[in-house]
């Protein structure tokens, strides 16, 4: 039987218009009722993904910033932070690529150096709490910083080629069209996600999620059942066990849905 639930949200659960599907909030609300817990796993901010989930915030487990950051409903649980002596050259690095835009991400909001108004707009759709700074990273200096996130035009061509050079220090993850993330080495959803299965005494065979990118991949790597949309990229299609319909076709509604009618979601 599945007791944990747990899906991303950009190209999985939500629409392409960043729309729940109908149903959602009250299906996942009779769930927890019934003993079966929630977790959304996405690469947005805390303070951007509380909005959709405000009716049943503290009835799900939210691993945001790619799963650096976990939230219990409103309560902060536990931060992956990473080692700023070994970031300072990597920020070097990333300061030349051409047209890169980079966030440190901490528990208290995002800060970026002022950039482009089209660039700010697609960071605000990520980032509720988006702080603007002359000297971004060295207004971190006191914080704990558990994500850099870098926004170029096209993420696979111009910035992967600079970064992973560092993937022996940091978790380095395309996170989409135009991101890549960088976090503590060996920390991605998949972790976060069985921090929280130890939380909860949860079996990686009682956990199904859903996912649609390559930083979706940890997800696949802790649940005994995964679920590929019908729009996700080769290789999550790839190590899928089942594919779901796409995210405009509310996919995983349409999956929860038909698991809840055969009595697959109890605790």
């Amino acid at each position: 039987m599945i007791k944990l639930i747990v899906t991303d949200m950009d190209g999985t659960l939500l629409d392409s218009q960043h729309r729940l599907p109908d149903g959602f909030i009250e299906l996942i609300s009779k769930l927890y009722d019934k003993g079966v817990y929630t977790v959304v796993a996405t690469g947005r901010q805390y303070y951007n993904v509380i909005k959709f989930f405000e009716p049943i915030l503290e009835k799900i487990w939210i691993a945001s910033e790619n799963g650096a950051m976990i939230n219990k409903g409103s309560e902060l649980i536990h931060v992956f932070s990473m080692d700023k002596e070994k970031l300072a050259p990597a920020i070097e690095d990333i300061k030349t690529i051409s047209e890169a835009h980079y966030i440190e991400c901490t528990s208290e909001g995002a800060f970026v150096d002022p950039c482009p108004p089209h660039v700010e707009h697609e960071m605000r759709q990520i980032y509720e709490r988006l702080l603007m700074s002359e000297d971004a990273y060295e207004k971190c200096a006191s914080m704990e910083i558990c994500k850099v996130a870098i926004n170029t035009p096209d993420a696979a061509a111009l910035c992967m080629p600079v970064v992973e050079k560092y993937s022996s220090i940091f978790n380095v993850v395309l996170s989409g069209l135009h991101w890549v993330d960088l976090m503590k080495l060996g920390v991605d959803k998949g972790d976060a996600i069985s921090y929280i299965q130890k939380q909860l005494g949860i079996s990686k065979e009682e956990t199904i999620c859903f996912g649609d990118y390559p930083n979706d991949l940890g997800l696949f790597r802790v649940s005994g059942i995964s679920y590929a949309m019908e729009n996700a990229h080769p290789d999550v299609k790839a190590v899928a066990t089942h594919i779901a319909p796409s995210n405009d076709d509310g996919g995983v509604q349409k999956v929860l849905e038909q698991l809840y009618k055969e009595n697959y979601l109890t605790h």
